[in-house]
């Protein structure tokens, strides 16, 4: 219970923020946002910054922070999105 309260002492109050804590990572929820609009509902950028009434750029950005804290970077003849979505469903941030 004391774990429960703490959580939302820092204001996580979402089952993936929650889970985001639990492997370590930190992760703002605005970053749980795009992936989750990304890859749970097959959203572009240019409609993810619609839907979150930010800028393409600002997806961009928040792109680049969640590949970061994923520890992935562009590789040669890898798709750094495919890569972002695997990593990001292996530490359970997205379903």
């Amino acid at each position: 219970m004391l774990n429960r309260v703490d959580l939302a002492l820092r204001g996580l109050s979402h089952t993936k923020d929650i889970k985001a804590v639990q492997t370590g990572l930190e992760v703002k929820p605005e970053w749980l946002t795009v992936l989750s609009l990304a890859f749970e509902e097959g959203l572009q950028d240019k409609a993810i910054a619609q839907r979150m009434y930010v800028s393409e750029r600002m997806v961009r950005h928040y792109w680049t922070k969640v590949q970061d804290v994923l520890g992935l970077y562009p590789e040669e003849g890898k798709n750094i999105r495919i890569q972002t979505e695997m990593k990001a469903r292996e530490e359970g941030l997205i379903d």
